[in-house]
């Protein structure tokens, strides 16, 4: 009876103990899993801060690279342009043009042009100086023009200058006669009564433009009620910059036969 009575103690002592030992290794595990998902969280986070770092280093490339490439062409483009057409319509020659200016400094066309009438100078919006070139083109120009060195002029000839903006824009005409007449300030228009024609198949448009420089003296007065602008003074070379658009279109030129000098903008 004895033996029997402590194998049955011995016998619910273990089967006591047994759920207690259960619950310790649930317990163990279940401390175990939160530690196990903080390690993976952290892992996570520092991939996602990793990823997170190099999408903004890989933006700040990218935007240093467009700044470059937006410095780049703005450094590239020029300083000043120039769009031109050309048209024939009936017994007239319209040349048309517009200049930009890119910079953020102001630029000066040298394009208003002086004519004379019984009241004296005025600014003609349709002149230009108009020379003939071998082989098949004319040069229609509007820019300052060297003396002659056949003649002996008391006064040179200077065109009137506009101020082109800063970013901006500006535009002109020219209307000739067809056909059209070579012309210079210096010798005027062809008198011939039977002209020689030439045959042209390119329109040479040539303007004159200057930046700002010191030495110059850049003043603006009232011509008929038009406010222009003049230039004097002494400066350094290039006197004048030139710009000029080609244009292929067929137009009869009325030559000069005798002693004309058929020159180019001063520089």
């Amino acid at each position: 009876m004895i033996g029997k009575l402590f194998l049955i103690c011995c016998a619910g002592l273990s089967a006591c103990n047994q759920p207690n030992s259960q619950m310790q290794v649930k317990n163990l595990k279940a401390s175990q899993t939160p530690a196990s998902a903080k390690s993976n969280d952290s892992v996570k986070t520092q991939t996602g801060t990793a990823a997170n770092i190099q999408v903004s280093e890989a933006n700040h490339v990218v935007n240093k690279s467009s700044r470059m490439e937006d410095k780049m062409t703005e450094e590239s483009k020029p300083a000043i342009s120039l769009r031109a057409k050309a048209e024939k319509t009936g017994d007239k020659l319209i040349v048309e043009y517009e200049v930009e200016n890119h910079t953020k400094e102001t630029l000066y066309l040298w394009d208003r042009m002086v004519d004379y009438d019984d009241k004296g100078q005025f600014i003609n919006e349709n002149l230009a100086y108009v020379f003939f070139e071998e082989p098949k083109a004319v040069n229609i120009i509007r820019a300052s023009l060297p003396l002659p060195k056949n003649l002996r002029v008391a006064v040179k000839e200077t065109p009137f200058l506009r101020a082109i903006e800063a970013k901006s824009k500006i535009g002109g005409k020219i209307n000739l006669n067809t056909p059209v007449e070579e012309f210079s300030p210096y010798y005027g228009r062809p008198k011939e009564e039977k002209p020689e024609i030439k045959e042209c198949s390119e329109i040479r448009l040539i303007l004159g433009w200057s930046e700002f420089r010191e030495g110059m003296e850049i003043k603006e007065v009232n011509l008929r009620g038009e406010k222009v602008l003049t230039i004097s003074g002494s400066w350094g070379k290039p006197y004048q910059r030139i710009m000029e658009k080609r244009i292929p279109l067929s137009v009869n030129v009325s030559v000069h036969k005798t002693n004309f000098e058929r020159q180019m903008p001063l520089q």
